[in-house]
């Protein structure tokens, strides 16, 4: 049963629209509440006490009821096409429009003036009278037209009126709308039907409501995972489809990470992956992928939570276990971890595992580990790094170490110095200053 708004008890009287079977009127003491009766839309049967909207950006929001103020010495006896007949002692039978329906009678089409034709197309559209707005939207200039019939469009969708949803969103060249309507507009289930209008309208919770009543509620857990809406999404599916959790259930876990709560999000890393029998998930997802996954998470978020041992661990069974560029992604993804935490020596065995060496090299350097920089010259090929590593040799008094370095790293004018100053070998410095002179700038 649907609820008259704003009903009062004084109410003497209620007349239905003759030539609008959908709309009616209350009478009390001069009042009249303009009211329309919606069979279908988003909250089911429905009275709706028909709103004046001023402007178009109003039609997105909640309007309050506007009233119609009549002589209380009038009795009221016909409506038709929201013009009151009512009856006077003194003066017999007159009539006026309602405050709902003021403008429509007025409107001059071609000739009317822009806010003529707003007012008009938003009179028709409260009381849907929705071939009448399609008229006003033609008539008005290209921008306008556009912005009338995308309101238009949203406003039908609202009322389930899909052919007249579906004409203004392809002349306001919505063509996402268009596609969208398409896809539904022959569904026979009314719950599936108006689960996929909600959606459309971004009230999703209701949208999830209807699915949930229908024999699809797999749509629900979908839609919910299509908006990664995670947290959602892992309630719902231990009752409609048990076999997505553990995916699910990684989803959620980076979502947190990414949040900063890195000991939630280790949980549910956890509780994701999967240990044992596969056969019920190896339809749903790669199992493979995502237990690789679900360790990468577990390294970082580990790592995240001072268990730095066990971050590592996992990285390097993960570096062992597959070369693939994915797994090279995750290893940086868990290398900068370990840099943000200032674990900069893991950090280095990591990049190094890997092949970024010249990362590697420069952590090594930065943490004072130059005998795994040594090892690593022979693949760098960044001047700058090589000049590091050279530094430091000549920092421990290992000069012709430092000179090979500097050669490698084409820094004539360390070489020079080196040579003059401390190897007492000016053939060699004579000689590069030579080779450096001879050298293309």
């Amino acid at each position: 049963m649907a609820l008259i708004p704003n009903f009062s008890a004084s109410v003497t009287k209620a007349l239905w629209d003759t030539n609008h079977p959908n709309m009616f009127i209350t009478f009390d003491k001069g009042k009249v509440n303009t009211y329309l009766y919606m069979q279908t839309s988003l909250d089911g049967p429905t009275i709706l006490h028909i709103p004046r909207y001023s402007k178009i950006e109003d039609l997105d929001k909640v309007a309050q009821g506007v009233e119609t103020k009549i002589n209380k010495e009038l009795n009221p006896i016909m409506l038709r096409n929201g013009y009151v007949y009512a009856h006077s002692p003194a003066e017999g039978i007159r009539g006026e429009y309602l405050s709902t329906h003021s403008y429509i009678s007025s409107w001059r089409g071609h000739n009317d003036t822009e806010d003529g034709h707003i007012t008009y197309f938003l009179q028709n559209i409260a009381i849907q009278r929705f071939s009448e707005c399609f008229n006003a939207a033609s008539i008005v200039d290209e921008e306008l037209g556009l912005q009338l019939y995308e309101a238009l469009g949203k406003y039908a969708l609202k009322n389930v009126e899909l052919p007249h949803a579906e004409n203004a969103f392809r002349l306001c060249k919505n063509v996402g709308m268009v596609y969208a309507i398409n896809a539904i507009k022959d569904e026979t289930e009314k719950f599936v039907l108006m689960g996929h209008i909600a959606s459309f309208l971004h009230k999703h919770d209701i949208a999830q409501g209807f699915f949930l009543k229908s024999s699809k509620p797999e749509l629900a857990l979908e839609m919910r995972c299509d908006l990664q809406d995670w947290y959602t999404a892992l309630k719902l599916v231990q009752s409609i489809d048990p076999s997505r959790e553990p995916y699910i259930c990684r989803k959620l876990a980076v979502q947190i990470e990414h949040q900063g709560n890195s000991i939630e999000a280790l949980k549910l890393f956890e509780r994701a992956l999967l240990k044992n029998s596969y056969e019920d998930y190896e339809a749903k997802f790669d199992v493979k992928e995502h237990n690789t996954l679900c360790y990468a998470g577990i390294a970082r978020t580990s790592i995240k939570n001072g268990d730095i041992h066990r971050g590592l661990n996992i990285a390097n069974e993960l570096s062992n276990s597959d070369n693939s560029k994915s797994s090279n992604s995750m290893m940086i993804e868990i290398g900068n971890v370990f840099e943000q935490v200032k674990q900069f020596n893991e950090a280095a065995q990591i990049y190094e595992k890997i092949g970024l060496i010249e990362k590697a090299a420069s952590l090594y350097i930065q943490t004072g580990q130059f005998k795994n920089a040594d090892k690593l010259i022979p693949k760098i090929t960044s001047p700058a790094i090589l000049t590091n590593i050279a530094k430091a040799k000549e920092a421990e008094g290992l000069y012709k170490e430092a000179d090979a370095i500097y050669e490698k790293a084409n820094n004539y004018e360390s070489i020079i110095r080196l040579n003059l100053e401390v190897l007492d070998n000016f053939q060699r410095a004579k000689m590069t200053f030579k080779q450096k002179s001879q050298t293309p700038h």
